[in-house]
């Protein structure tokens, strides 16, 4: 389903407008238009963690029905805001993992049409796929060493899981290699402490360079 969503209207007080849709009983179509109406009550609710809350709702909508880059500003726009909020890790975490999740779709799609296009378009496809690689290998360093931060050691790993997801995909298997042994360590401490079981070896293991 293609939904028609006008950019520069994210950026603005105003929400963006209820897109176009192909099928107007679409599910799709009836969260994202929720989720633009739940946005729309929160510029005017004042509270800057509903706000917050609300853009990533629309970032989620938005980017299920393929508008990428309204989907992005979204997240930036509360990644921004959440700066501004007390105490916020777990919720800058999330925004800094959802972008670099939105980058890597991006790539995906990108990847998809490049096998399928002519020989003349294979080239500029490659070359868009690899800078939406790079930016997601960028968000989810910052995703990465965010997670780390978070104050809830389950999503935690539910982060760090997600973002070396993303870093495989980009083709960095080696750290996420690390991300995921990183996991498994914090989930044998975890249960050695509730069993009363010898604690593992402390772990020395850096974490990858870009999560430093």
């Amino acid at each position: 389903m293609e939904l028609t969503v006008h950019h520069a209207c994210i950026d603005k007080r105003t929400p963006p407008p209820a897109a176009t849709p192909a099928h107007d009983g679409d599910a799709a179509t009836t969260a994202l238009r929720q989720a633009i109406a739940a946005l729309d009550a929160a510029r005017h609710g004042g509270q800057p963690l509903a706000l917050c809350e609300a853009l990533g709702e629309a970032a989620r909508c938005l980017g299920g029905s393929h508008a990428y880059a309204s989907a992005e500003s979204c997240l930036t726009q509360a990644l921004r805001s959440a700066a501004r909020l007390p105490a916020a890790a777990d919720l800058r975490a999330e925004l800094l993992c959802a972008l670099a999740e939105l980058a890597s779709t991006q790539a995906a799609v990108l990847e998809r049409q490049r096998r399928a296009a002519p020989r003349s378009r294979q080239a500029r496809l490659r070359s868009r796929r690899d800078r939406l690689r790079e930016k997601a290998r960028q968000w989810a360093a910052q995703a990465g060493a965010a997670a780390l931060k978070v104050t809830d050691p389950h999503w935690e790993r539910r982060l760090l899981l997600r973002t070396a997801d993303v870093l495989l995909r980009a083709g960095d298997e080696d750290d996420a290699l690390r991300l995921h042994e990183r996991v498994q360590f914090q989930i044998e401490l975890s249960e050695a402490r509730r069993h009363n079981l010898p604690l593992p070896d402390a772990w020395q293991m850096p974490a990858p360079a870009g999560l430093m």
